[in-house]
């Protein structure tokens, strides 16, 4: 069987030898196929296949692309509403820490009328104890 092969090979060998002009001398085995109409037809169909399958993978590579700069442009958005956000937070962090400030200040001020408020008015009730249980006293006393 090997020897098959061999054969079909080296019939499709054909030896060459060349002169050039300038005088030399070149030998050469050229690999000769012949080849069917059959093996052409055959060689056309998988060409024509590759062709399909290139054609087929450029398509996949352009969807890809497509759906790639899609999501590029999504992430570039996305990028854009955290930056909106985090300056937002910042904004709102400040205004709250300006709030407690304020609020502190003002329980602080309503803290301190509240004390003096309190203080006239338990003085003024002290007063007014005082007088009455005095009266009372000298009204029975009398």
């Amino acid at each position: 069987m090997s020897s098959n092969i061999f054969k079909k090979i080296f019939d499709k060998l054909r030896p060459t030898i060349r002169v050039d002009p300038n005088g030399s001398i070149s030998m050469a085995l050229e690999f000769q196929e012949t080849l069917s109409e059959d093996h052409i037809d055959e060689r056309i169909g998988k060409l024509s296949k590759a062709r399909n399958y290139l054609l087929e993978t450029v398509q996949a590579i352009d969807q890809l692309e497509a759906e790639a700069q899609e999501r590029k442009s999504e992430v570039l958005t996305l990028r854009e509403h955290v930056e909106l956000l985090e300056t937002d937070k910042k904004a709102s962090e400040q205004i709250l820490s300006m709030n407690q400030e304020s609020v502190g200040r003002l329980l602080q001020k309503a803290n301190k009328q509240t004390s003096r408020r309190s203080m006239i008015i338990g003085i003024i009730i002290g007063l007014f104890t005082g007088f009455i249980s005095s009266y009372a006293v000298w009204f029975l006393t009398r």
